[in-house]
């Protein structure tokens, strides 16, 4: 995978299990977060339609949150969409890979915040503007 830097258009992304997921029904947290001048929120959806093409079965995505801001000394903005999900990460990744081509990275630190005083929110803020 090609480096991917942190001002020029790509997807950072992550999955996690959903705190809803229960032990008859798992389900995934999904965190995409588009840096992009335009269309961003179709890119998102053009990912999940491509999970769509790639599977006979068709996986709803619950979505849980959205959050967009700017990237400091840019013209790129930010688009960050929650979704749950019981579509496999591989799907996911297949389908990012096919919207972003080399444009996309996975970030572990891409989730929800539970301790007092940090929030995924304060997280993208500060990525984006290093």
């Amino acid at each position: 995978m090609v480096k991917v830097l942190k001002k020029c258009r790509h997807i950072r992304y992550n999955w996690r299990v959903s705190p809803e997921s229960s032990e008859d029904f798992q389900k995934v947290r999904y965190y995409f977060d588009v840096i992009d001048n335009k269309f961003r929120e179709e890119k998102i959806k053009r990912i999940l339609n491509k999970v769509q093409e790639k599977s006979i079965i068709h996986f709803n995505f619950e979505k849980i949150q959205s959050l967009e801001g700017k990237v400091s000394k840019t013209d790129l903005r930010y688009l960050c969409e929650i979704y749950d999900s019981t579509c496999s990460p591989k799907l996911v990744l297949e389908s990012i890979k096919e919207v972003f081509e080399d444009n996309y990275v996975r970030d572990s630190e891409l989730y929800d915040r539970i301790k007092k005083g940090e929030s995924l929110k304060a997280y993208l803020e500060k990525i984006h503007s290093e």
